[in-house]
């Protein structure tokens, strides 16, 4: 409070206005407060220490608690479904009940050692292979379109910068695992923001000889900008704190959206106000300690799934940290942050649930919450629904039993008992057998044996034993059959050949259902998470893009602006202005899976070139606007589409006379020049005789008489 004071009481002489230490404390209501002290920066009053940081924490980690307590109803589930993809087992978990309760006296798996069966891990496979090759269709994953004939350029540029924006935030692997989270937990999240990466930038300066024997550096280093783009990253469900009191499908009602992260204090140190970032407090965190918080409370250790952030390994060594972040929709003077009454969205983080490091309002002008959340399995008017591999662990935990009880069993037959009679047969060779096995008759069982009076199997015998459980294996294959049903992953998606027959027609039509549900379970993601996220990065290059940079571009977009000779065009890439994308353009994010195309079958373009071939008419027979079929663009599509060969224009040239014929340059019967990559059609010059021969036949005619 003394900090508070001493910048209130210097900030008052400079605008000679009355000391608000004379007066009530200005932190009860700084918005009504004299001495202005709502005024100040943001970082000056939120001082680690003030009275103000410690009411705007209790207010986060208020948040952060309701968010937590919610979410971690979910881990032991989550756990559990874990262990069945990483086909682990527990051997020490007790048998759970149905009502989720579990006994201490009786173990889950009660032998020695298990077998996972693989339905939970391969069923997960097959989903991710199938989701993730709709949303990779394209290249790039997100398309842009624009909704008006005066956008469609426009949205051409964009595209190739959110093409780059991609590729610096390696998306690719975001969106595994946020279709990984939504298929294995029924929750997957993206975060998305605007990056301006701050480092050294080295920069090689003239040569300049005096600047030489003065022996000044030939490369000069610098703090400054290196690069900014759009940036995405998949949060761990377990650390997002979502506002429970609404759905996931509905994330952008909600009052507050958070996720924690484990950071170094080298990167905190990065991102603080001197060097470029928002951060502030960071000398406080220093003073933490190694591993901060992370090493004592509970919690968050129980949040650390597979990552060991405590301890350092030098006095040098800050360690990791945990670091909350939270956006959340406040009004500011009810939080004592501005004079304003109403709603506005403001940026938070907070170290080791202790130090705040960041507030300020959002700069982003969506005004919208930078979480865009998804599931597999969808009910918008409950807050969180399980995923595809969760709904299956009854199933799986069966299976595992079932299974392992066979080979329990099976083991137990494989210890030799035998039956025997102590006075017919040495017991010491049988108690205590040599590696050959050999057992040596008693002198009553040798003599006995020679006379015919008994036989080998009355002096020793292998008892025989029925194996009960082998029933069980059908039972296993009964319940994966149920699994497969559940999830639409059938043995032809997981490329497993089928037991009995099918026809051709049949394995189609399974196929055809099972990539039908991957299709709308990719339109459910691609609606609740994927286009929001691509809406906000267009938002945002839009708002921050301020430098000129270099964008690679491709496809029928770099041909167009090779063929009109764009000077901003140069070996294919293309620079880009601000002014290339601000505006009032109206971008359609068309990201994710496709309308059904017939090219992705093979067999459908098989049957229409015999179709074409059997009856060449219809290539000759116009359409009702006189157009006729076009041979080359449809052999282009088909070499695009079944053939996945998407340059094929690359392996055309411009048709050219054989050399020593007319019509080159430079000889007779040239033909004039066209627009640049027209063929140039050989002209050959006829005799008299031929042409009037050819006249009298009705092949050719004058020029005049065409007319």
């Amino acid at each position: 409070m003394a900090v508070d004071m001493m910048n209130s009481q210097v900030l008052s002489n400079l605008l000679q206005t009355p000391n608000p230490s004379l007066q009530e404390d200005p932190a009860l209501d700084p918005a009504l407060s004299a001495g202005r002290v709502i005024d100040q920066p943001i970082e000056a009053r939120l001082k680690y220490g003030s009275s103000f940081h410690a009411e705007i924490l209790s207010r986060l980690n208020a948040r952060q608690r309701l968010a937590e307590k919610n979410i971690a109803s979910r881990w032991d589930d989550w756990n559990r479904v874990d262990e069945s993809c990483a086909l682990y087992i527990d051997l020490a978990r007790n048998v759970r009940t149905a009502d989720k309760g579990t006994r201490s006296n009786k173990k889950e798996m009660p032998w020695e050692r298990a077998i996972v069966v693989p339905m939970s891990y391969a069923i997960l496979q097959t989903y991710l292979t199938q989701l993730l090759g709709v949303f990779t269709k394209r290249d790039p994953i997100l398309e842009v379109g624009g909704t008006g004939p005066e956008d469609m350029r426009s949205a051409k540029v964009m595209q190739s910068v959110l093409a780059y924006d991609q590729q610096q935030t390696n998306f690719l692997v975001q969106l595994y695992t946020v279709l990984q989270d939504a298929v294995k937990y029924g929750l997957g999240s993206f975060y998305d923001c605007w990056t301006d990466k701050y480092g050294w930038k080295f920069t090689k300066r003239p040569p300049n000889p005096f600047q030489d024997f003065l022996g000044v550096p030939p490369v000069e280093r610098t703090w400054d900008l290196l690069k900014q783009h759009n940036s995405v990253e998949a949060v761990d469900p377990r650390l997002l704190w979502v506002d429970p009191r609404v759905s996931i499908s509905n994330g952008q009602k909600a009052e507050f959206g958070g996720h924690r992260a484990f950071c170094s204090y080298l990167e905190i140190l990065e991102g603080a106000q001197k060097n470029g970032g928002p951060y502030f407090n960071i000398e406080y965190v220093s003073k933490l300690g190694a591993g901060g918080i992370s090493r004592r409370d509970t919690t968050v250790a129980r949040s650390l799934k597979h990552l060991q952030m405590t301890g350092s390994m030098d006095d040098k060594d800050k360690g990791f940290h945990c670091k909350d972040s939270m956006t959340i929709r406040l009004i500011p003077k009810d939080w004592k942050l501005g004079d304003g009454e109403r709603p506005e969205v403001w940026q938070f983080a907070w170290v080791d649930k202790t130090v705040v490091i960041r507030a300020h309002p959002s700069e982003y002008q969506h005004q919208e919450l930078p979480y865009a959340g998804c599931e597999s399995n969808v009910d918008t008017h409950v807050t969180f629904n399980p995923g595809v591999i969760e709904n299956l662990d009854g199933l799986q935990r069966f299976m595992n039993w079932f299974y392992n009880s066979h080979v329990a069993n099976v083991m137990r037959h494989l210890n030799n008992s035998m039956l025997y009679s102590p006075t017919l047969v040495e017991e010491l060779d049988i108690l205590n057998p040599t590696a050959a096995g050999h057992y040596r008759l008693s002198a009553l069982g040798e003599k006995l044996l020679q006379e015919g009076r008994i036989t080998m199997d009355a002096v020793i015998h292998q008892l025989q034993k029925v194996d009960v459980t082998s029933g069980m294996l059908g039972e296993v294959n009964q319940l994966f059959d149920w699994g497969m049903r559940m999830t639409g992953a059938s043995d032809a998606m997981q490329a497993q050949v089928t037991a009995d027959k099918r026809t051709l027609g049949e394995i189609n039509q399974a196929n055809m259902g099972a990539s039908a549900r991957m299709g709308f379970y990719a339109q459910l993601i691609d609606s609740m998470a994927v286009n929001q996220m691509a809406t906000r990065w267009i938002t945002n290059r839009q708002q921050f893009t301020d430098q000129e940079q270099f964008f690679r571009v491709s496809g029928e977009f770099a041909r167009e602006m090779a063929t009109t000779g764009d000077p901003r065009y140069q070996n294919g890439f293309i620079m880009v202005t601000p002014d290339d994308l601000a505006g009032n353009f109206d971008y359609v994010p068309r990201s994710g899976p496709m309308p059904a195309d017939p090219g992705d079958s093979i067999q459908a373009w098989t049957t229409l070139s015999e179709m074409l071939s059997k009856s060449p008419m219809l290539l000759q027979m116009p359409d009702a606007q006189g157009r006729v079929p076009d041979v080359q663009e449809l052999f282009k599509e088909f070499a695009r589409t079944p053939l996945g060969i998407r340059n094929i224009d690359s392996f055309y040239k411009p048709l050219m006379p054989p050399p020593g014929m007319p019509g080159q340059p430079g000889m007779p019967g040239q033909m004039p020049p066209g627009a640049p990559g027209t063929p140039q059609v050989p002209v050959r010059v006829l005799p008299d005789e031929q042409v009037a021969q050819m006249r009298q036949a009705g092949n050719v005619i004058p020029l005049k008489g065409a007319a």
